[in-house]
């Protein structure tokens, strides 16, 4: 599956004596189909630097309009600086002029003074070409969460940062169950039948806020879930020259049940063309969330009683966009069926998973 069908996220850098160049260059790629960021649209209350910083941070291409004026301007060459530092591919766009300083060597797109040229020197191929081939080049910096209650902070606090620029995302995620198997509710009297064990109201807080977060997101922008509710109870783990077989306490019959039932009722308050399910049987590795095309957490170490640890997180919009392209291209192979009812398709698949686990014994034996 192509990148061409995701659009990019470009933020424009340029010194304010090329206000007009900026606004032309910004017309040119929204007609490419990318979608122009800069500094136009900033709120109040959070410092101009920080919120310029989030905006490159989180793009997936930084292109800035390289003109005499743009040489003399601290913030062009802070914004170029700060894209570097970040690991943001950056592709110049060069009126009239060649790349300097920092920018020397770089890929650049040329065009003539006053934007000449421009149709022809700045193309979608520009684009593709510059972003694929950092994603070769380079690796996106990490956030690692070691325990649960960190990673529920990060991925709330991921959600309110891009709230603020996307008020709707859309939602990948590959999980046994999904944060979607959690209460709403940290009283809930099913989160012990859900865990096997108690947990802290704390935790139980910090869980449930994740699921509501998440869930606002899948409701207005829809979700594609890959479950694995039958994932083997017991986990293997190599501890020096000994292997440490452990079991789950979270996997038992009732906790399954549990977890799917709610998952169930999350199901059916979806809106019916927002909800695509598959069931892999015992064919997941680890927990993959992937939020609009924002950001991206991932967990490969789960351990018994205590879920995911030290899960990783990015915000590298080029290197997620080749994890959306993966998971993309690997979920339309197996949901080849199409069905004209989404929502009763992901009903059903949960309630044929409820009635297999149903009929095992209370107790599974290695």
């Amino acid at each position: 599956m192509s990148q061409n069908r995701y659009k990019y996220r470009v933020f424009v850098s340029y010194s304010h004596a090329d206000i007009d160049l900026k606004r032309r260059v910004e017309r040119h790629l929204e007609r490419l189909g990318a979608e122009p960021i800069s500094d136009k649209a900033f709120g109040p209350g959070v410092g101009i630097d920080k919120q310029i910083h989030s905006r490159i941070a989180y793009a997936h291409l930084l292109l800035p309009i390289i003109t005499g004026n743009s040489d003399k301007s601290a913030y062009v060459q802070n914004e170029i600086g700060y894209a570097f530092g970040v690991c943001v591919p950056i592709l110049p766009l060069c009126v009239g002029t060649t790349p300097t300083g920092m920018l020397k060597g770089l890929l650049a797109a040329r065009v003539r003074r006053n934007l000449k040229g421009l149709r022809a020197g700045l193309t979608k191929a520009h684009l593709k070409k510059a972003i694929e081939e950092f994603q070769d080049s380079s690796r996106p910096a990490f956030v690692c969460a070691e325990q649960t209650f960190e990673r529920c902070a990060l991925i709330r606090g991921f959600v309110k940062a891009v709230e603020r620029m996307q008020p709707a995302n859309r939602l990948r995620y590959r999980a046994a169950f999904t944060s979607f198997s959690i209460p709403r509710d940290p009283d809930d009297y099913r989160w012990e039948l859900r865990d096997g064990k108690p947990r802290s109201p704390e935790i139980r807080r910090q869980l449930s806020q994740e699921r509501l977060a998440l869930e606002r997101h899948a409701k207005m922008a829809g979700c594609d879930l890959e479950i694995d509710p039958f994932v083997h109870p017991y986990q293997r783990i190599t501890s020096g020259p000994n292997l440490v077989v452990y079991q789950n306490p979270d996997l038992s019959k009732k906790c399954r049940l549990t977890r799917l039932q709610i998952l169930r009722e999350f199901v059916a308050e979806m809106p019916n063309q927002k909800i695509r399910v598959i069931v892999r049987e015992n064919q997941l590795d680890g927990n993959l969330l992937i939020f609009g095309n924002w950001f991206l957490v991932e967990s490969k170490a789960p351990r018994p009683g205590a879920g995911f640890l030290q899960s990783v997180l990015t915000q590298h919009a080029p290197w997620i966009l080749s994890r959306i392209v993966e998971f993309d291209e690997n979920f339309q192979r197996r949901y080849s069926a199409r069905p004209t009812n989404p929502q009763a398709d992901a009903l059903e698949k949960i309630d044929q998973c409820i009635k297999k686990i149903e009929q095992w014994p209370d107790e599974i034996t290695e």
